[in-house]
């Protein structure tokens, strides 16, 4: 079924020329959809137009009947004064009210027990709400709240109380429940550590409603799209097949074109080579029907691909000592609570950690601590080895300067360069023309990003400590600077949540949990390797050999997902078991209602005596399901 359909669909704004140019795009029920392309091309503009938000300057959009479509709303204002499991809760009105409902009718019953209308009305709202899954509705918002790795101690806390970026989870936590035909989702993982990254994924695959993806996470896009979706030149390339044959196929579509366009433009050179030398001679007709033939032929457009991409490599001014850094016994403490517990690790020189951990972890405060920001302020020692020169990016781009332009950051680093050197080393970073006078304080969270790698390129240092330094960056920005990291010279420590990224260029990973650290050998994928072979492998041991807090919290996270899933499992086959006594049922009043069944009294005793079975193992089921006890053995 066709969830939404769009055709013909333009769009153009003053400031920056048309965006769309005639898109057609249908949408079916149950897809998983990845929508990808370069930044700017308009991902943002055309989910707006999808869900009904922007209105197109031509074409139509053509909504399914009854479909719904749901997007990220906005974040919840700290001046909403409700609990995050209720905030969540309500994504779910509908079922509220509808519990509600049926309490009063309850209660209504209890006191007219011989109201049979009363009693219909009950049971066909009770059965609204056990097809509905209203009954685990409770368990439903906890299986979400666990996934995005809330953690238990939260749920009643008040929205008020949290982080802009908690918030923003909050937020995907309620949209993940609100009923749709599909759900649009531009960039989901902002805000999500590893273990709620892959959550989602998996979430995602096994919803039944369609749902269109905008990511940079390649890792996520290979395991969620069944169909790939590219915005390029204003139109739509559709990839029937997952991210990596979407990858393997563009090049190989772009080439056929290529020779299609090619083959065309000689077999039109061809053509008018025989006009011009047969216009004015025996083969005037036929140069004519040709010249005819040929103001008619439909031209293929000369295929083209924005290969424009950042040139980006980082080469250290002079070579460190082998020690790098030392960290010793480093304790921090924020708002109370520990969250840097006598950490101690070495980093020698060429090294390339990784640095993963959940949300609030102290990975950000170990990094501040190790590049000496002011007010960072910890218990424990921190020494840098000699000739070791600190280059730092920090995710909220606090190294830019922005009260002028592009030119002024980079001519302040660099008052040597001319004119010239500025243009050309700034064209590195896709600022060309006059993008270099643009304030850097109105430029997107992809430009300030790469304005702040220039920045950093130019430090020359020996050590990298960049967090998060792949925000704002589209695919093709991430593998360029994946690979300068790869091929730099010195050492680097990097914060990241892109596991394709820590794949590329991480000898060691260091995992930042419950207060503590640790620090082993090898990419991402040998991390989570051994993570999943034995889940306490990066998590820190007490003196007495017990499991740590974080360990314990795994642990119980484990059981309640075992507990949720068995209990889904039990719902499902309990749905079932109903579904097929409600279609029995069916077919037997159906019978008692034919003619002819009046006078076969043998028929009617079995037909009315089986149904009465029938009803009454309808109602044990329905007690199961809201009580939700163990299936009963077959």
């Amino acid at each position: 079924m066709i969830v939404v359909s769009l055709h013909g669909i333009r769009k153009g704004f003053a400031t920056g020329g048309d965006i769309l140019l005639g898109v057609d795009w249908e949408i079916h029920s149950g897809q998983k959809i990845a929508l990808v392309g370069r930044n700017g091309s308009g991902k943002t503009t055309l989910m707006g137009i999808v869900v009904g938000r922007m209105e197109p300057d031509a074409g139509t959009r053509t909504l399914g009947r009854g479909a719904r479509i749901v997007e990220m709303g906005q974040i919840p204002d700290r001046a909403v004064d409700t609990t995050l499991f209720d905030y969540v809760l309500e994504a779910r009105r509908d079922l509220l009210d509808l519990r509600h409902r049926a309490l009063e009718l309850a209660a209504d019953v209890a006191g007219r027990p011989d109201d049979a209308e009363l009693q219909e009305r009950l049971g066909v709202v009770q059965h609204e709400l056990e097809h509905a899954g209203a009954y685990d509705l409770e368990l439903q918002v906890e299986r979400v709240l666990t996934g995005l790795s809330f953690s238990r101690d939260r749920w009643r806390d008040s929205i008020a109380q949290f982080s802009g970026g908690e918030r923003t989870r909050a937020e995907l936590a309620r949209l993940l429940l609100t009923p749709a035909g599909l759900l649009l989702l531009d960039e989901p993982t902002n805000h999500l550590d590893i273990p709620a990254v892959e959550w989602l994924e998996q979430y995602l695959i096994e919803a039944p409603f369609a749902c269109v993806l905008v990511s940079h996470d390649r890792v996520f896009l290979e395991r969620f799209a069944g169909q790939v979706v590219e915005l390029v030149n204003g139109t739509l390339e559709q990839y029937d097949g997952n991210y990596l044959h979407y990858r393997e196929e563009k090049p190989k579509r772009i080439a056929r074109r290529q020779k299609a366009y090619e083959m065309q433009q000689a077999e039109i050179a061809r053509i008018e080579d025989f006009i011009v030398r047969n216009i004015a001679g025996q083969k005037t007709r036929q140069a004519q029907s040709k010249r005819l033939a040929l103001s008619k032929l439909e031209r293929l457009d000369r295929p083209s691909e924005d290969k424009s991409e950042i040139k980006l490599g980082f080469a250290s001014a002079r070579r460190s000592f082998r020690e790098v850094l030392t960290v010793k016994n480093v304790s921090r403490e924020l708002g109370g609570r520990l969250i840097l517990d006598r950490v101690s690790f070495t980093c020698e020189r060429n090294d390339k950690i990784g640095v993963i951990g959940p949300n609030g972890a102290g990975k950000t405060t170990l990094l501040r601590a190790i590049v000496g920001s002011s007010g960072n302020h910890y218990d424990g020692r921190i020494r840098l080895g000699e000739r070791v020169e600190i280059g730092y990016f920090d995710q909220h781009l606090d190294t830019l300067d922005g009260s002028g332009t592009v030119i002024d950051e980079i001519w302040n680093e660099q008052p040597g360069f001319e004119a010239g050197q500025l243009r050309s080393y700034l064209a590195r970073f896709l600022f060309t023309g006059e993008d270099v006078f643009k304030q850097v304080a109105d430029l997107s969270g992809g430009e300030k990003n790469r304005l702040a790698l220039a920045k950093l390129m130019l430090t020359k240092a020996n050590f990298l400590v960049m967090d998060e330094p792949t925000n704002h960056l589209d695919v093709a920005a991430r593998e360029v600077l994946e690979e300068a990291i790869a091929e730099f010279d010195g050492t680097a420590l990097i914060v990241s949540h892109d596991r394709r990224f820590l794949d590329r260029f991480a000898t060691k990973i260091l995992y930042i949990g419950d207060g503590n650290v640790s620090l082993s050998l090898g990419n991402y994928s040998d991390w989570a390797a051994r993570r999943d072979a034995d889940r306490s492998v990066s998590i820190s041991m007490g003196d007495s050999g017990e499991p740590s807090d974080a360990a314990r919290d795994w642990e119980e996270r484990k059981k309640q997902r075992a507990q949720t899933q068995k209990r889904e499992r039990q719902r499902k086959e309990i749905e079932t078991a109903i579904a097929d006594l409600e279609s029995r049922i069916a077919a037997i009043e159906a019978e008692l209602s034919s003619e002819g069944i009046a006078r076969d009294w043998e028929r009617l005793a079995e037909l009315t005596k089986e149904r009465a079975k029938r009803y009454e193992a309808m109602e044990e089921w329905l007690r199961r399901l809201e009580e939700t006890l163990p299936l009963p053995d077959a």
